[in-house]
């Protein structure tokens, strides 16, 4: 992700008062944030279930 950015930012400074192409970097920008958000909550779910199996695997 931080490999991403670094790669938007770059491009943003290449392209700065380029309209149509700002507007792509804002999505792109968005849809990493969407990304972080899933990642934080496949995450939890993933830590969660390791954490029951660990418990089953213990009794």
């Amino acid at each position: 992700m931080d490999r991403l950015e670094r790669a938007i930012e770059t491009r943003a400074e290449q392209v700065s008062g380029q309209g149509g192409e700002t507007i792509e970097l804002d999505e792109a920008r968005a849809e990493i944030g969407r990304l972080k958000e899933t990642n934080k909550v496949v995450s939890a779910r993933l830590d969660a279930a390791i954490g029951r199996v660990k418990v089953l695997l213990e009794e």
